[in-house]
């Protein structure tokens, strides 16, 4: 028996740029062993990709934005599942604290300079 898969919208990772890849927040990519004549076994393999964004004028710092969950949708024209594994939690601990310390000082006091321009001059003659 002859099978052909059809991903629909063809963006695996395998055929995906780096570029693409970086701008993904969900990267899929599946393998399909056949079992006997009738069986397909597919494999699927799921990845969460935290993009980078990048906020501040002059202290630069990076801000993640994240997936943890995703929802594949299977559909077969002449078959039906036989057989699935159960959803899987994740459970996610992720702590991000940073602290910014400024130290900045400055002194403001007024300054006056002067240049005698005139002579002295002797009131005694």
């Amino acid at each position: 028996m002859a099978s052909v898969i059809f991903v629909r919208p063809a963006n695996l990772v395998g055929w995906l740029s780096e570029t693409q890849r970086k701008e993904n927040l969900l990267l899929l990519s599946f393998s399909a062993t056949p079992e006997d004549d009738s069986t397909l076994r597919l494999e699927l393999n799921v990845v969460f990709n935290p993009l980078a964004v990048r906020r501040g004028v002059l202290t630069r710092y990076n801000y993640y934005v994240a997936s943890t969950g995703a929802e594949i949708e299977i559909e077969l024209e002449h078959g039906d599942v036989r057989s699935h594994t159960n959803e899987a939690t994740l459970s996610v601990e992720y702590e991000n604290a940073s602290e910014v310390r400024r130290k900045k000082g400055a002194e403001i006091a007024p300054s006056l300079q002067v240049k005698n321009t005139v002579d002295t001059v002797d009131a005694t003659r």
